[in-house]
């Protein structure tokens, strides 16, 4: 399940490195962020100071999660993470912890970006490790010239949005979209796939 969090209220307690990973891809989100922490790593300064966040310097009381949607507890204490995920629980918020003893209600997935397409990788909390190298993996494979491709399918797409029934439009699509394309996709061979599609969309409104 995909959530969109832009504008959505999210309480990070802690500002550590793991919170550091866990802000920017809540920043890049537009999630609308609250830390509280006494202290914390040389990003969260900055992210203050741009207006990126709004930093709490004192430790975690019940009254932060109010108004709150998300709570992310990545604090170096077992304790004060067991004492804030059975809090938020309570109040019916999303929870994630970095603590396996109280890992929350939900996990985020490990996930590489490129352009427009998401690529999320997700082992169920069992290991976040091995989710991270299968994201690496996947990182060097989906490259710049999948977002080129994305593009092309996009513009062709928008074309024949009125012509045929949708289901006639996602049968044109699944059938031309074929597995030798991928391979085009790898090999930069961008032209081919133009013409692939140009024809296809002939003869789909003939």
């Amino acid at each position: 399940m995909l959530v969109q969090l832009e504008s959505r209220p999210i309480l990070i307690v802690g500002a550590g490195k793991v919170a550091v990973r866990k802000a920017k891809e809540l920043i890049r989100c537009g999630g609308h962020l609250t830390v509280v922490s006494p202290s914390g790593e040389a990003e969260f300064y900055e992210w203050e100071k741009s207006g990126q966040l709004r930093w709490i310097r004192r430790d975690f009381l019940l009254t932060d999660l109010e108004g709150q949607e998300f709570v992310f507890v990545v604090t170096n204490s077992s304790k004060a993470n067991q004492l804030i995920v059975s809090e938020a629980l309570k109040c019916n918020l999303w929870v994630n912890s970095g603590d396996q003893k109280y890992p929350g209600n939900f996990t985020l997935p490990s996930s590489h970006r490129q352009g427009d397409i998401l690529i999320t990788v997700s082992t169920g909390g069992k290991s976040p490790g091995v989710a991270k190298q299968i994201r690496q993996v996947l990182a060097e494979e989906f490259d710049d010239r999948w977002q080129t491709y994305l593009e092309i399918v996009e513009r062709w797409r928008k074309m024949i949005r009125d012509q045929g029934t949708g289901g006639e439009r996602e049968t044109f699509w699944r059938n031309l979209l074929t597995l030798e394309m991928v391979e085009w996709v790898r090999q930069g061979r961008f032209r081919e796939i133009e013409e692939r599609i140009q024809n296809g969309i002939g003869r789909f409104r003939d």
